[in-house]
């Protein structure tokens, strides 16, 4: 990540796992840019305007696609992003 404000992206239909990083960076004093989506295709989109510095998803989405198989394609994306699945 970078140094300055990193940029993460956040995969979650349920919205919760936005509450837990944006808490989890507030221990640490952490200010991150916390980019909250719903869906694969929204992340997807995020993903290309900006580059992240992370990709946080659950496992579980709506659509077709799992968290799984969005973490694969952001890495065809992006092959240095890190990405972190979340069951």
């Amino acid at each position: 990540m970078s140094t300055s404000s990193p940029r993460i992206i956040i995969v979650d239909p349920q919205q919760k796992l936005y509450h837990l990083v944006r808490a989890a960076m507030e221990l640490m004093e952490r200010h991150p840019r916390l980019i909250e989506t719903y869906n694969g295709d929204d992340a997807l989109i995020e993903l290309r305007a900006i580059p992240p510095d992370l990709l946080i998803t659950s496992q579980r989405l709506h659509e077709a696609n799992s968290g799984t198989v969005l973490a694969l394609m952001a890495k065809r994306e992006m092959a240095a992003l890190p990405v972190i699945v979340i069951g």
